[in-house]
């Protein structure tokens, strides 16, 4: 997005590196876990990080393809339309 740019770097251990450059060059790093649930879902949560440990846990849609994956924002209650969906592609 205009604000911030971040990479996600999935690990076969099941953890997963979230690098956020956003304004002004401004970096963080948040150390957090994932797993798949289900065929279209994953949960990822920060229990470790200490930066972000207190975050609650985050389910989103997901979507992946070849060289592109999308996180869409489940929604806040039943019935209600999917949240934000944010698209990134492959970094060799």
């Amino acid at each position: 997005n205009k604000k911030e740019t971040e990479s996600y770097e999935f690990h076969d251990d099941g953890t997963v590196l979230i690098n956020v450059i956003g304004e002004r060059g401004r970096s963080y790093k948040l150390n957090g876990n994932y797993i798949l649930v289900g065929e279209d879902r994953i949960k990822i949560d920060f229990r470790g990080d200490s930066f972000a440990g207190q975050m609650p846990a985050r389910y989103f849609k997901i979507i992946i393809s070849e060289n592109e994956f999308a996180l869409i924002d489940e929604p806040k209650a039943p019935g209600e339309p999917d949240g934000n969906i944010d698209k990134y592609k492959r970094v060799e």
